[in-house]
């Protein structure tokens, strides 16, 4: 018993330890100060942050500077909720929070009662990144949906950033893109998931694509002058963050059709002398589905079965790529009339 103790207890501090660099890599912050009518500072006041997909609710206060600030913040929608004593309460709605980014969103209190609730539609912040000399750029799922990917690449997105090209050669590994940073090798170039190092060790590129894009939340990409957190990279720093449940259930479903007869007779076509398009046809099908999970419960008064509603979520997502094609993936060897003599 004391032996299960023991790994029990060394599995859940690497578990702990796991999640807060998970935190550090992924996430982001949010910050500001609170003032009252006159712009002077205003010390001790309660900051609820909720987000509105899953009503988790994180607090702090402001300090004696007035200013306040949550870090590790899960990317997504969220309400700014600043109350304190002889003010009105003050909610900013619609507050972006995205990956390695800061949103500033300070706060103006009003003189009055704490039931008077003042709403105000903050949207995502300060559009420029003010806070750290950060550089870079953040797209998100809906940038994912909407900007065309030939390779299903949510690193190649990279590519419309200033200073991100693709190495000399076009150099690709699988489906990942090769890409010099500021004019820095590939190699140089940090890939993550969630946070969670990604990078291939022995032909450079990120180790593991994610080709399901309605299963990418967002995408952050850092070229330069980002935090040591990070380390390794002397280029810039992919990290592409995957979608979680909410408290409802959505799902998306989708299916990708490439084929010969939607493309172009193209140069190369003509200069290798073919006459026709080579035939191929691929199908990708995919989906994801997520929302709250209820989870069982055994307590005294019997199994119960407790909603997962703003309390545990579920994601999952699902993706099926078929090709089929004539072209000759060669070179190939084949014997001589002489060898089969």
């Amino acid at each position: 018993m004391r032996k299960f103790t023991k790994i029990f207890m060394i599995g859940l501090t690497l578990f702990l330890f796991q999640t807060v660099i998970h935190a550090q890599t992924s996430r982001g912050t949010v910050a500001g100060t609170v003032t009252d009518p006159n712009g002077a500072v205003v010390a001790g006041a309660t900051v609820d942050l909720v987000n509105n997909a899953t009503n988790q609710k994180r607090s702090t206060t402001s300090n004696d500077s007035g200013n306040y600030r949550l870090d590790a913040v899960d990317p997504g929608i969220y309400d700014v909720v600043v109350m304190h004593k002889g003010f009105k309460t003050r909610t900013g709605k619609g507050v972006q929070v995205s990956a390695n980014l800061t949103s500033n969103i300070d706060a103006q209190l009003e003189i009055g009662s704490e039931s008077v609730i003042v709403e105000v539609t903050s949207g995502s912040g300060e559009a420029l990144q003010t806070s750290e000399p950060v550089r870079g750029g953040n797209f998100t799922s809906r940038q994912l949906a909407n900007l065309p990917s030939a390779n299903l690449n949510p690193y190649d997105l990279a590519r419309l950033l200033p200073g991100v090209v693709t190495a000399t050669g076009g150099a690709q590994f699988g489906n990942a893109s090769q890409f010099s940073i500021n004019g820095s090798r590939p190699r140089g170039n940090n890939y993550l998931i969630d946070g969670t190092e990604n990078n291939d060790i022995s032909v450079t590129g990120p180790a593991n694509q994610i080709n399901n894009e309605d299963a990418v939340q967002e995408v952050s990409v850092q070229t330069g002058l980002f935090s040591a957190e990070f380390g390794r990279a002397g280029g810039g720093v992919f990290n592409i963050i995957t979608k979680s449940g909410t408290n409802g259930y959505h799902g998306t479903a989708r299916w990708l059709l490439s084929s010969q007869a939607l493309n172009a007779y193209s140069n190369s076509d003509s200069i290798n002398g073919l006459t026709k398009k080579g035939v191929f046809t691929q199908n990708i099908f995919g989906g994801t589905i997520g929302g709250p999970l209820p989870l069982p419960h055994f307590g005294e008064g019997g199994p119960l079965v407790i909603p997962g509603k703003d309390r545990t979520f579920f994601f999952f997502g699902l993706q099926y790529d078929r090709f089929r094609s004539t072209r000759d993936f060669g070179p190939f060897r084949v014997p001589t009339q002489n060898g089969f003599n």
